[in-house]
């Protein structure tokens, strides 16, 4: 099998994705990571093909990070999750790319890693996405609906307003259930 991983390039998302890519490969599997340049040397000293990504410019800075510390949390889980999704629409496509090119059979994407699903989507190859809790689509449906809906539809993708993608395929949660309500977790959550 052909397993596509996309994290975010920082260690905090890079890391956790590794042991899963390593599994795979040692299981004599084909693992290529995606993702920003930040991640490169990380990903090859361990023996892992790396595609970069383009970086996406103004997303995530240190300006970013000090305007956060002015916010209360409402405002600061807004704007964070608005970054991630500034990401996402700045990597779908060229993800979307890698994935045509190289033909896996799988993309694993992070629980943040939303360009994950949409090329997933656009590409017809099952996106799993691996976290250590589900998101919660109604939560996500609140702050940022109207953003995921306009950019679904500029892909040309169906709507989705109750944002099934993120849970129409594998969900691995990398927490014990107990920690969760089995209604707060999907069926498609192992």
């Amino acid at each position: 099998m052909r397993l596509l991983i996309h994290t975010g390039s920082a260690s905090g998302h890079l890391r956790p994705a590794l042991p899963i890519a390593r599994a795979w490969r040692d299981r004599g599997h084909e693992v290529v990571v995606a993702t920003g340049a930040a991640a490169r040397g990380e990903t090859e000293g361990l023996g892992l093909e790396f595609i970069e990504l383009p970086a996406v410019a103004g997303v995530g800075g240190q300006s970013f990070r000090r305007e956060l510390e002015d916010m209360d949390g409402a405002q600061r889980m807004q704007a964070v999750l608005g970054m991630f999704f500034e990401m996402a629409m700045a990597l779908t496509k060229p993800l979307a790319d890698v994935a045509q090119n190289w033909k896996p059979d799988v993309i694993l994407g992070e629980s943040t890693s939303w360009a994950a699903l949409f090329a997933g989507e656009l590409t017809a190859i099952p996106a799993a996405t691996f976290g250590f809790n589900p998101p919660d689509a109604r939560f996500l449906t609140e702050l940022l609906g109207d953003q995921f809906a306009a950019f679904r539809s500029e892909l040309g993708l169906p709507a989705d307003p109750e944002l099934a993608a993120f849970n129409r395929w594998l969900r691995l949660v990398g927490c014990p259930p107990e920690w969760f309500s089995s209604r707060a977790l999907p069926l498609t959550a192992t």
